[in-house]
C-alpha cells in the first residue's frame, strides 16, 4: 500500500516507511503506541494521504475479528482512531479518497450477524453520511475513484458508478465480464 503527499511517499509493510527522495531511500517511521494508535498486532490494508498530508491507514486485527481506519497529522509517528461519528461496535474498511478531498468507505455493524457493508461518505473527517446503494449481503469487494469525481463501488454480482459524490448510482453492463 503507498500513500504520496508531494514529494513524500509512505508505504506499509511490516513497518510504515517514508521517503522523501522518490523512493531512492527508505526509513522507518516509528509509531507510538499512544491511546488508539496502530498497534503491532493490526495489519496496514490501506494508505492513503489527502491534500493536507493527512495519513489515514485501513488496519485489521490478527484474528480478523476488526477493521479499522486511523489518521496520523504528523506523518505516521502518532495515529488517531477515526470514527467518522458510527458507533464503536461498527468495522470500517476499504477508503478512498476523490478528488473533492471526501473520504469514502465501507462499514458494517459487527454486532448484527448478516449485515452487510454500508457505503460512507466523510469530508474533513466529520461524520459520515450513508449513501443510497443498496448491496447484496456477502457481495461487496472494493471502492475506486475514476476520472474526475466518479466513484465505483464493486460487488460480486455488480458495478456501480456515481458522478455525483455518490448521491445517485447506476449499475453498468457486466457483459463480457466472468467473474
Amino acid at each position: 500500500m503507498m500513500a504520496i503527499h508531494g514529494e513524500t511517499f509512505y508505504v506499509a509493510g511490516q513497518a510504515l516507511y517514508k521517503s522523501s527522495d522518490h523512493g531512492i531511500h527508505w526509513s522507518t517511521v516509528h509509531s507510538k503506541n499512544t491511546d488508539g494508535a496502530i498497534i503491532p498486532e493490526e495489519r496496514i490494508l490501506g494508505l492513503m494521504s489527502d491534500k493536507n498530508g493527512v495519513l489515514y491507514a485501513t488496519t485489521v486485527g490478527t484474528r480478523a475479528e476488526h477493521y479499522y481506519i486511523f489518521s496520523s497529522k504528523d506523518g505516521g509517528r502518532e495515529w488517531k482512531r477515526q470514527t467518522f461519528g458510527l458507533p464503536e461496535s461498527w468495522n470500517m474498511f476499504a477508503l478512498r479518497r476523490t478528488l473533492s478531498d471526501a473520504i469514502y468507505f465501507s462499514a458494517a455493524d459487527r454486532q448484527t450477524q448478516g449485515q452487510e457493508a454500508s457505503i460512507y461518505r466523510s469530508v474533513d473527517e466529520n461524520h459520515a453520511t450513508k449513501l443510497d446503494i443498496n448491496i447484496k449481503y456477502g457481495t461487496f469487494v472494493d471502492i475506486q475513484n475514476g476520472p474526475g469525481n466518479s466513484l465505483y463501488v464493486i460487488t460480486l454480482d455488480a458495478i456501480h458508478k456515481s458522478i455525483d459524490e455518490g448521491r445517485t448510482w447506476k449499475t453498468l453492463s457486466r457483459e463480457g465480464i466472468s467473474w
